[in-house]
């Protein structure tokens, strides 16, 4: 059910009220033009201005009706839908087709189809119009068997009849039904190619969808034309692609569109920018599909100028610049345009939030995290579904786990992506035992785990030591919720194992499972060998780890350190030689801090910060205090 925002309730409302000094000079007519012009544009205006008619003792005729039920449809506002029906019910108007038609279609917009069918069960003579509004309502809701039924009953059908139930079937994938009702359609427009097409294409069947555009004896179908040419797109055939888009004599501005999409997706700038400069109408999306292309083969300062230099800026614009900067991991940008937005006076949505969230936690900045947190709240923004998660996520990778925890306690509904935040989030700061708990909770609260729980779970009890608790819930995943490990739940099973020393039993882990080790899993058994010394299973994990990455440095640092430890430094030695022979270089380690909302890099090694010298007095000073204070 869409929800009307807050600050267009109230604008509407500001708007009515500066009309009371009007109302006496208003007449049912002028009502009745004014509701009808806003169900269009403004539907949530229309509905106000029919409470504020009823308040004022205007009485609405038959003609009202239908408009406020229009704009109740388009909103979803079934409460509102309701409240008209009384006023209908209380009058002569319960009986009149058209509000009555309009009555079923209100309900079946707004998913209450019991009420849509009961409404339509009232109706003594039932048109073609009512028939085909409860048609479409119980198609829209997936509810085949109710339409079928329906459509047998019919004794009069038009296209729209017809179209909706191929339309419908073919949505849930069942392509034969939809193929039988339009083979046994007497009426085969337009349409009924272009739904055919179209979902065949959607549906990955290429061939079906070519036989059916090759049955239209009309060319000139730009339906048929974009949906076989978006399809040969989705599946990578740019080639046939083009070569329709080439033959095509009713391009429009959609179709431009999809082509311009397709290179995008593919990162083909030579080809996207070419279509951009020869589209002969460029609409928003054109530019937004430009601005993704040059987000997504990097080219951040194309996607910066074409951005600026948009005549109109929606809010999707604004997201594919954020993602973008996110997605390259140019996180201060992202950050940085959001705040350019707010100046704007642009309204982000929940993707907006949650991206720049996202940012925050990727830079480790619980300032800037603590100022959206704030904006949040200012402007009314629910946390109840994704937006939460996001917050619950950024304070944990922010390091302050103890908010994050506030924040979920706080939710009245918890949904499983704000469980997966916390428990992912209080795994990762080694808060094993509450993390479990939190995850029993959830299981008692009826929300169903997914891959994601069990991973977050495991890394919990890893990061804890629980191996017991880690065998459990391993078990539990497959046996009570049937989901099938796969390399991220192993790999959190050979951790747990080996960093409690069980490196054998972690070993027949690996030697069993019935997916390919990766490196995640050999380089947590070999981090395990690092810690108990074993070398004959540390030798093993390196083997494969540098067959899997022999350009990586770590798995033969870590070999090297354990051949170190137990004496061995003909082996240790040999490892070093083998990585100079192949060009292998140590990864310098990296720390940030941040003081004040400014975030400071230390890599080792690197001596060019100015404040160096004064680092170092200071931590000479804490080590001679410790010593001092009789610590070693």
């Amino acid at each position: 059910m869409k929800v009307v925002k807050k600050p267009e309730i109230l604008h509407a409302q500001l708007i009515v009220n500066g009309l009371n000094d009007s109302w006496s000079l208003l007449s049912q007519i002028e009502f009745n033009s004014i509701i009808r012009a806003y169900s269009r544009r403004k539907p949530i205006y229309a509905i106000l201005f029919f409470r504020e008619m009823i308040r004022n003792g205007v009485l609405p005729n038959k003609f009202t009706y239908p408009f406020a039920l229009k704009a109740c449809a388009l909103l979803k506002a079934l409460n509102e839908g309701k409240m008209v029906h009384c006023r209908i019910a209380k009058t002569s108007k319960q009986y009149d087709i058209h509000a009555q038609g309009s009555l079923v279609h209100m309900y079946a917009k707004c998913g209450s189809m019991s009420s849509a069918k009961l409404v339509f069960e009232l109706i003594p003579v039932k048109n073609l119009m009512a028939y085909n509004q409860i048609l479409d309502g119980y198609i829209k809701l997936g509810f085949l068997e109710e339409a079928c039924k329906l459509f047998d009953e019919m004794v009069e059908r038009d296209g729209f009849s017809w179209n909706a139930m191929i339309e419908g079937y073919a949505k849930m994938g069942d392509m034969v039904s939809a193929q039988r009702f339009f083979d046994e359609s007497p009426i085969k427009d337009e349409i009924s190619f272009g739904i055919l097409v179209n979902w065949y294409a959607k549906w990955g069947d290429l061939k079906e969808a070519r036989q059916v555009f090759d049955m239209i004896q009309e060319r000139e179908n730009p339906i048929a034309w974009n949906s076989l040419i978006a399809g040969y797109l989705k599946n990578g055939e740019i080639d046939e692609a083009l070569w329709l888009f080439t033959q095509m004599g009713c391009k429009n501005s959609i179709t431009w569109n999809i082509m311009l999409n397709g290179y995008s997706k593919y990162s083909d700038i030579e080809n996207a920018q070419t279509c951009f400069e020869e589209m002969p109408e460029r609409d928003l999306v054109s530019y937004n599909s430009m601005i993704f292309a040059y987000m997504n083969a990097g080219f951040h300062e194309s996607a910066a100028q074409l951005f600026e230099s948009m005549p109109k800026k929606d809010v999707i614009s604004w997201n594919i610049m954020i993602g973008g900067y996110r997605r390259n991991s140019r996180n201060v940008e992202a950050v940085g345009l959001f705040r350019q937005m707010l100046v704007e006076r642009k309204s982000p949505d929940e993707s907006t939030i949650c991206t720049v969230l996202s940012a925050i936690s990727d830079m480790g900045s619980l300032a800037q995290g603590q100022w959206i947190h704030g904006y949040i709240e200012r402007e009314n923004i629910s946390i109840e579904w994704v937006v939460g998660a996001a917050l619950i996520d950024m304070y944990c990778k922010c390091g302050s786990v103890e908010v994050a925890l506030k924040v979920f306690l706080s939710l009245s509904r918890k949904s499983l992506d704000h469980y997966n935040s916390i428990i992912g989030g209080l795994a990762s700061h080694g808060h094993g035992q509450t993390a479990l708990e939190l995850f029993l909770k959830m299981e008692r609260e009826g929300v169903k785990p997914d891959n994601l729980t069990f991973i977050s779970v495991l890394s919990a009890c890893s990061h804890s030591g629980l191996v017991r608790e880690g065998y459990i819930c391993f078990e539990m995943m497959r046996e009570k919720h049937q989901i099938e490990p796969k390399i991220e739940h192993y790999g959190c099973m050979v951790d747990l194992l080996s960093r409690a020393g069980l490196l054998k039993k972690a070993t027949e882990m690996v030697l069993a499972m019935p997916l390919k080790p990766n490196e995640y899993i050999w380089r947590a058994l070999l981090w395990g060998c690092v810690n108990y010394g074993d070398i004959t299973i540390a030798e093993l994990a390196a083997k494969e780890l540098i067959e899997l990455e022999p350009y990586d440095s770590s798995s033969y640092v870590l070999l090297s350190n354990i051949y170190g430890a137990t004496g061995r430094w003909r082996e240790k030695e040999e490892i070093r030689e083998r990585m100079r022979e192949r060009g292998v270089r140590k990864v310098p380690g990296c720390s940030s801090i941040e003081i004040y909302g400014v975030r400071h890099e230390f890599v080792v090694g690197d001596m060019s910060n100015v404040q160096f010298r004064e680092m170092q007095v200071v931590l000479e000073g804490l080590k001679h205090g410790l010593v001092w204070e009789g610590h070693e």
